[in-house]
């Protein structure tokens, strides 16, 4: 049976730090065994709207979200080649949700054995105001999570 490896991306080089972390310790043993999934969330609000006290969220319309779902596949197969050059099973996924809810709820139905995500580094009032999906993923999550700090270094 394969161990499997969740590695939710969101699009940047500062999201994919932690596949070259990833991609070197699965070298290191035994790759045939080891299967990663590429995860994508794209979020369910396009726009977000604020005025005087209220904010308000509006969701994306079809031809939106098929367009950005092509968008998250074309990425996610990019970086996926990256990866199977190194003779690692790789497959891709992309949802539409919550990123933290999302990234949780896949790991569940996969049954991976290790999420392994980016941390922007946030910290304090940066982190408080504009929340950090890793941090929400360490905290509910009852699958081990790997955290690495973002770098810019790609496989």
């Amino acid at each position: 049976m394969k161990e499997k490896v969740l590695l939710p991306l969101d699009g940047s080089a500062v999201g994919e730090a932690a596949i070259p972390n990833v991609v070197d310790v699965i070298s290191r043993f035994n790759p045939d065994n080891i299967e990663i999934t590429l995860l994508r969330v794209i979020s369910e609000f396009r726009y977000s709207v604020l005025s005087e006290s209220v904010n308000a969220e509006f969701a994306l319309d079809e031809d939106e979200l098929s367009e950005l779902k092509e968008q998250a596949n074309e990425y996610l197969e990019k970086v996926a080649g990256r990866i199977r050059k190194r003779g690692i099973t790789v497959n891709i996924m992309v949802t539409v949700g919550h990123p933290a809810e999302e990234v949780i709820r896949v790991s569940e139905e996969l049954g991976v054995n290790l999420i392994a995500m980016s941390s922007h580094g946030r910290s304090g009032i940066g982190r408080w105001a504009l929340g950090s999906v890793t941090d929400k993923v360490l905290r509910h999550s009852s699958i081990p999570v790997v955290t690495v700090r973002a770098k810019t270094k790609k496989v």
